[in-house]
């Protein structure tokens, strides 16, 4: 008989050697978010359809505001003209229920979850750390919420998101980046003080 299958939250190594506790005289903190649901939609904002699917299995409707999320009991990311990325809340139906709606439409929706990993970055210089790897201006009115923007930190393709909170920022990275994204922020961060913790 084969053992029954083990999943593993891809930071898991990362965890284990690196320091997990919030120090306090740390200037940036970074949780490490348990597995999200994640939904790639893809159609058109005008498809009536899609959006009555989409807001019944959301609570709210594709947006066109480039670079933008909306934030219902789902939140919904602008990733492109015809192309947005759907985080679920606590609703675990949202990946057979959204895909199934949005099949009765012109566009097209893919249970995602396994692609990615979410980081919490935040602190009074989680600004200035994103920044030495990343090009977009993050000062001021360049970049608030609700803005998101897919861009790189140290050449590693991310989802970069504004918190409400000004010193707050969500990243998306793909699986197999993650820990070298984790590695890169823990070195980066050495000069301002730097914590890592397991989100629950």
């Amino acid at each position: 008989m084969t053992d029954s299958l083990k999943t593993a939250h891809a930071l898991d190594a990362f965890v284990r050697m690196a320091d997990t506790d919030h120090a306090e005289d740390a200037a940036v903190f970074v949780e490490i978010r348990p597995d999200q649901q994640f939904i790639n939609v893809r159609g058109d904002t005008t498809d009536k359809t899609l959006q009555g699917a989409v807001m019944a299995a959301t609570g709210a409707e594709l947006s066109a505001d480039s670079n933008t999320y909306v934030t219902e009991k789902n939140r919904i990311y602008w990733l492109g003209p015809d192309e947005w990325l759907v985080q679920a809340g606590d609703d675990d139906l949202l990946a057979a229920a959204l895909p199934a709606a949005a099949a009765m439409s012109d566009g097209c929706a893919v249970d995602v979850s396994d692609t990615y990993v979410t980081l919490s970055v935040s602190g009074r210089r989680a600004t200035e750390l994103i920044s030495m790897g990343c090009t977009l201006d993050l000062h001021g009115e360049a970049f608030t919420a609700p803005a998101c923007a897919q861009t790189a930190i140290s050449r590693t393709a991310i989802l970069l998101v504004r918190e409400a909170d000004p010193e707050t920022f969500t990243v998306i990275v793909r699986r197999s980046f993650a820990e070298y994204l984790a590695l890169w922020m823990r070195n980066a961060g050495k000069e301002y003080g730097i914590a890592f913790s397991r989100g629950k």
